[in-house]
């Protein structure tokens, strides 16, 4: 062991308990990966751990890789609007760097002071501002990763207009990584909104149909459309979220959140059109400066959360991803709400993504029983199904990645190629991988 690289604990991953290895350089790393390679061991690359339970349960013996220590900036031409990083930076601290320049990478994270760029882009994730910012992907210009040969390969480039060579960058997005350890990545970036604003209202039983439809041929340009059921809206409101005293009520309905960022007149002309637009629901408006907190809320909304005042631990839940057309999602949210009636219940509109997050106590059968429902109508309904987190037990019995695609196969040739000796991540993505 060397001062660039100490260990500084255990681990569980699943039923593994691995050493925590944290380098402080590539060449540190690249050794970790040699001797995995030659001890026919497995590298899990790890960050801020916020998405450990994502995946099926990994069973090869090796070393976890905390990579939060190559964390540095390497080049920040601010003019240019991009960043390059490596991919140990939390969300939190190079969001504080942009902000001094006037600058933002609009992601919505489960929890910024500990979740990596590495880890969002390894994982594809994504929050409620995907519809109007697109997710991570869309932000990635370049990135450097490291081989089961100890050598760091890269893709893509450091400017916008660069489309030379194949995409690895979109390929290693939501490899959860298992194509090799991400270690760099350039990200394009956009200027620091003026204002922002959350509308609701509240609808009940087919008139949810009947408000999407409203939404989707509003004037307005919403950057995301939330569908919340009423223990959704109930739990945000337990994390000190100030949402209007007239959604706080436990009643039946749903609640839909209407969110914009724009400069201050633009916000302001939106939130008004749509106000006369949807008036037959009664909308109101979010007091001011409660809306990052809304949204960075939903994102983590099946992740532990401790009420400061309370003596009672922490909830968890399970969350179970559930997709579809958008064109379906209304109905796809009332089906989801009928199967888990103790669930909290959220979808994105226009998206096609549903989330259910159930407690982690919900017995097995249970558990199984939803998943099995959910995963048969949403397949009628063109989508698929995700397990993103749940206990060891949830994720040996119910299909963490859905049913079975004809993609699924392309994948295990990418990988067999990419990864030959199988060191990376293997056994948490596609069985094969």
């Amino acid at each position: 062991m060397s001062p660039d690289c100490t260990q500084t604990g255990r681990i569980l991953l699943g039923d593994l308990d691995l050493p925590l290895m944290r380098p402080r350089t590539i060449a540190a790393l690249a050794k970790l990966v040699l001797e995995a390679v030659q001890t026919q061991t497995a590298i899990y690359p790890v960050g801020g751990q916020t998405r450990s339970t994502l995946g099926r349960v990994p069973e090869k013996p090796g070393t976890a890789v905390d990579m939060t220590a190559l964390d540095a900036v390497i080049d920040y031409p601010v003019a240019d609007m991009t960043i390059t990083v490596q991919t140990g930076i939390t969300v939190g601290k190079l969001s504080r760097i942009l902000a001094e320049k006037g600058q933002r990478l609009p992601v919505d994270s489960i929890d910024p002071e500990k979740e990596t760029i590495g880890g969002m882009i390894a994982t594809n994730a994504s929050g409620p501002r995907r519809l109007g910012h697109g997710t991570l992907r869309d932000y990635i210009l370049g990135i450097k990763y490291l081989t089961d040969e100890g050598d760091e390969a890269k893709a893509g480039g450091r400017v916008v207009k660069n489309v030379a060579g194949y995409d690895l960058c979109k390929l290693q997005t939501g490899a959860l990584g298992t194509l090799g350890i991400l270690t760099e990545v350039t990200l394009k970036l956009r200027p620091l909104n003026e204002s922002n604003a959350i509308v609701f209202l509240r609808c009940f039983g087919t008139n949810l149909e009947a408000a999407a439809e409203a939404l989707h041929n509003s004037k307005t340009r919403p950057v995301s459309i939330d569908v919340l059921n009423p223990r959704a809206m109930i739990a945000l409101a337990s994390r000190g979220i100030s949402n209007p005293d007239s959604l706080h009520t436990e009643r039946s309905g749903w609640i839909l959140a209407v969110g914009f960022e724009e400069n201050s007149l633009a916000t302001q002309w939106q939130v008004e059109t749509l106000c006369k637009e949807i008036s037959i629901w009664k909308p109101v408006v979010m007091e001011s400066g409660q809306e990052k907190s809304f949204w960075q809320g939903l994102t983590s909304l099946g992740h532990p959360f401790k009420d400061q005042d309370s003596p009672e631990p922490a909830p968890k839940y399970a969350t179970i991803k559930a997709t579809g057309r958008a064109s379906e999602i209304a109905w796809i949210l009332t089906q989801a709400h009928e199967i888990a009636k103790e669930g909290l219940v959220t979808g994105h509109l226009q998206n096609g993504v549903t989330r259910i997050h159930l407690p982690e106590e919900t017995p097995l059968e249970t558990a199984v029983e939803i998943a099995s429902k959910l995963l048969g109508f949403t397949l009628k309904r063109g989508g698929n199904l995700i397990l993103e987190s749940g206990p060891v037990a949830w994720r040996r019995n119910i299909p963490v990645w859905g049913e079975p695609r004809p993609d699924h196969e392309i994948a295990r040739r990418i990988h067999r190629q990419l990864d030959p000796s199988g060191t990376f991540n293997p056994g948490r993505f596609l069985p094969g991988i």
